[in-house]
């Protein structure tokens, strides 16, 4: 069973779907657990006792977390799946 949070279904939005089955939708939950990572992940790293941190580097690192993240949503799916009985991407 699929909730949504809007009364118009988002179809450009897929990941703003709630499912009660954890299994059903294995990619939507993975891409939302990604996107918590990388957004608290950059917080951390930008800001500190309330100040954003003036750091070249910090910036960048947040810039390749947010990039890698889009990259690897549009990567086809044959390649981030694999198959567990031969070890290999799927044909």
């Amino acid at each position: 069973m699929t909730i949504q949070f809007a009364m118009a279904p988002f179809k450009t939005f897929s990941s703003f779907q709630l499912s009660s089955d954890v299994l059903a939708n294995k990619k939507i939950n993975t891409v939302c657990v990604q996107w918590f990572v990388v957004i608290v992940t950059a917080y951390l790293s930008l800001f500190r006792e309330g100040q954003i941190v003036q750091d070249p580097f910090r910036y960048l690192l947040v810039v390749v977390a947010f990039g890698s993240m889009i990259v690897f949503q549009r990567l086809p799916i044959r390649v981030r799946s694999c198959d567990t009985q031969k070890g290999g991407p799927q044909p």
